[in-house]
């Protein structure tokens, strides 16, 4: 049974914590006496007696809780510079402790001191006081008045202290945010764990932070957790919004037909014709419906687009490939011909051939004034417009002569160059696409080398300016002229993109490295190609000697071949033999295939492997029967293992 005085004690000191939050029960009876006393003198009004007595209890305080209860009856009487002192010193005494600190960041934000609460708060970031830092922070940012401060990437940290203290979860939003905006999609994403799930409440607000959440999740490339927010949201509101971003995610996952079913949800809740509804919604479906025979749909889709937002660059490529598209004739056997002039065609060949018709002139006609009208606004004109108008013209004109083709790309490149020697990217790459499609391979080198060291500064070697005698009026003039070669610079134009491939986009690192393997320099082409499928695509080789597993989702095939007869034909087999299965594996032309592994089986007959070389030899013979090289080989092959 508890004692008389013992209980006096304890509840002496219950009354004291419930006040002030301070006094612990290991306190010593006169502090606790003097506490009690000046307790009273405070519910008295005698402040003078109030104030003497504290400073005699002050002398007593030792632990973080007695201090405290001291600051905070220094604040009760109104004795603020006194009540800090009190902070100062426990601080100097008990550095560590959290209360104290978290306790004078209190104070100095109620001053308005708000740097001095950056200060003494920065350690409790990522505490459970770490709300109170954050606070600091913000309130110093908004007194400084920048509004862009609050976009700091440096703040993410801040906002998460902030939900974390306060348990709203728009201060989470906010981190994530800032996240996003920094380019940490992954880190965005994780925050999502420890926002609170919503299991009984649907609200509108609950369904709106899921939607933030789908989005977040998309940007992370986290696409099922994506689906899986978006499964929540409900509400009529939201619901366009969150099925558009789930047609989006259900394309990235390779679900045509349910990214297809959400368009048509974002068409049924805001109307087909409702300006409201993105183009891009609209594009994709007329892609879709078009890819299923439904050519009636696809046109009153894609013509509503080019008609309303005549300058959307996806709808005039789209509306440019169904009118080039209606120029086509199918294959169709003798059978098929004569049924086609019946009554008794089936209801494709009637869906095909009663559907509308869109001229290419009509397409080319909009493609180029939605170009006239970029460049009358200033801007710099769209790529991918200005090389979807440069291969519908050829189409519409199959009967172009060579020179007269290309004679319209270099028209192009003049007509859109944005510097000297400088063009938009994609339309150097058509045109050097085009010049070795037609054998001008030194026209297309000139070309791209020139476009290369012009938007990457690559050539850094400047004239070196001569007084050359004039002999005609016998007296000298400076006349600038370069003292390296041509052939020189020709050659170290491989080593001066590799120094830069970087900063180069996956075609331009291809071309450059094709070029320079032209020029003879292995060991830039090596680098530009390594580059290109080792460094791109999300993919950072840690060690030029470990083994090749993947490749860049990126590169081409192509580009892994060129890489492999680099390895070959510096005796680096095994790494050939694996980029040629990679390549394989990517191609989809038989024929291309076919070649590829007969590559295989020549490195593996190298190595040694007989066997694993005749099965090379037998694919690429299922695929291609005809090729003499394999049959060939293989011959070799079992006239040496039959020895």
């Amino acid at each position: 049974m508890m004692t008389k005085r013992k209980g006096v004690v304890l509840a002496l000191s219950l009354l004291c914590a419930g006040l002030f939050f301070s006094c612990s029960k290991s306190e010593n009876q006169s502090f606790l006496s003097q506490l009690e006393s000046v307790d009273a003198f405070i519910r008295q009004g005698q402040a003078s007696d109030a104030l003497s007595t504290l400073k005699k209890a002050e002398k007593n305080a030792f632990s973080a809780f007695a201090r405290l209860g001291i600051y905070r009856r220094y604040m009760t009487l109104g004795e603020k510079t006194l009540a800090e002192r009190t902070l100062q010193n426990a601080l100097k005494a008990l550095p560590d402790n959290q209360e104290i600190t978290a306790v004078y960041a209190r104070f100095m934000l109620r001053e308005g001191r708000f740097d001095d609460a950056v200060d003494i708060s920065r350690s409790l970031a990522g505490s459970r006081y770490g709300s109170l830092y954050s606070e600091a922070v913000l309130r110093k940012v908004a007194e400084a008045a920048k509004t862009n401060s609050f976009y700091s990437s440096d703040l993410a940290a801040v906002y998460y202290d902030a939900f974390v203290g306060t348990g709203n979860t728009r201060w989470l939003m906010n981190s994530a945010l800032l996240c996003l905006l920094a380019g940490d999609y992954q880190t965005a994403a994780a925050l999502q764990d420890v926002h609170p799930q919503y299991q009984a409440e649907k609200t509108t607000r609950s369904m709106a932070e899921m939607l933030f959440w789908a989005y977040v999740q998309y940007d992370a490339e986290n696409y099922d957790i994506c689906l899986d927010n978006l499964s929540k949201v409900r509400s009529e509101v939201l619901l366009p919004a969150a099925a558009e971003l789930a047609s989006d995610a259900y394309v990235m996952l390779n679900d045509r037909d349910s990214a297809e079913a959400s368009r048509k949800i974002v068409l049924q809740y805001k109307g087909e014709k409702s300006a409201d509804v993105s183009p891009a919604v609209k594009v994709n479906s007329a892609l879709w419906e078009q890819n299923r025979g439904n050519y009636k749909r696809a046109y009153d889709l894609i013509f509503d687009v080019v008609t309303n937002n005549a300058d959307y660059v996806p709808g005039l490529v789209t509306y440019g490939r169904f009118a080039y598209e209606n120029t086509l004739q199918p294959e169709m056997t003798e059978l098929e011909k004569s049924l086609r002039m019946t009554e008794f065609r089936t209801h494709s060949m009637r869906a095909y051939d009663e559907r509308p018709r869109i001229l290419v002139s009509d397409a080319l006609f909009r493609m180029e004034s939605a170009i006239k009208q970029q460049k009358t606004d200033g801007g710099e004109v769209d790529e991918d417009l200005l090389v979807a108008q440069c291969l519908l013209h050829f189409r519409d004109n199959p009967d172009l002569t060579q020179t007269a083709k290309l004679a319209y790309v270099w028209q192009m490149l003049e007509a859109n160059e944005l510097g000297r020697s400088l063009y938009p990217p994609k339309l150097v790459q058509l045109a050097v696409h085009e010049l070795l499609a037609n054998g001008k391979n030194e026209d297309a080198r000139n070309l791209f080398t020139k476009y290369l060291d012009a938007r990457y500064s690559l050539k850094n070697e400047e004239p070196v300016t001569q007084k050359v005698l004039i002999d005609v009026f016998g007296g000298e003039r400076p006349v600038a002229k370069n003292l390296i070669p041509p052939e020189v610079m020709r050659g170290t134009f491989g080593d001066r993109a590799a120094k830069d491939v970087n900063s180069m986009e996956i075609w331009e690192g291809e071309t450059a490295a094709y070029f320079t393997l032209l020029d003879g320099n292995i060991t830039a082409a090596r680098r530009l190609y390594e580059y290109v499928l080792f460094e791109t695509g999300g993919l950072h080789r840690t060690s030029e000697t470990a083994p090749i597993v993947t490749m860049s989702p990126l590169a081409s095939p192509v580009t892994a071949c060129n890489l492999a007869m680099v390895y070959s034909s510096t005796g680096d087999k095994k790494n050939a033999l694996a980029l040629y299965g990679l390549a394989a594996g990517r191609t989809r032309e038989p024929l291309e295939k076919a070649d590829i592994l007969y590559r295989s089986a020549v490195i593996q007959n190298d190595l040694k492997d007989e066997k694993g070389a005749l099965l090379s030899l037998e694919y690429c013979l299922s695929l291609n029967p005809i090729h003499a090289d394999a049959r060939l080989l293989r011959r070799q092959i079992e006239i040496t293992m039959n020895r």
